[in-house]
């Protein structure tokens, strides 16, 4: 086999691990679908998640919204509603922005 072929095997199994994710996730945060008997009783969400990605997800629930990897919903406290923190220059220097500044032209 190739490594074009390997490489091919390789992104089609991760597809299909991250759709097994996906779906046990759904699963435990909306419900099963119609046709997915109910989980068994006793048996508790967490359990169908693996610890690994369980571990991730109670870390980004505990995180700053302000740390690089955080996927927080919720914006930082101290940037009020109408406005945007932006990071500029390598140094990364952070400025709170009014969100009627997005349609200017340096910022397309």
């Amino acid at each position: 086999m190739d490594e074009n072929n390997a490489a091919k095997l390789t992104g089609i199994r991760q597809i299909v691990r991250l759709k097994e994710i996906l779906q046990k996730w759904q699963t435990v945060t909306i419900g099963p679908k119609s046709d997915v008997p109910p989980l068994a009783a006793g048996k508790q969400a967490a359990e169908l998640i693996s610890p690994v990605i369980n571990k991730r997800l109670l870390a980004v629930k505990n995180c700053d919204s302000d740390e690089e990897n955080c996927q927080s919903p919720e914006p930082p406290a101290d940037v009020p509603k109408g406005y945007l923190a932006v990071y500029v220059g390598p140094e990364l220097r952070r400025f709170i922005i009014p969100t009627s500044y997005l349609s200017h032209s340096l910022f397309k």
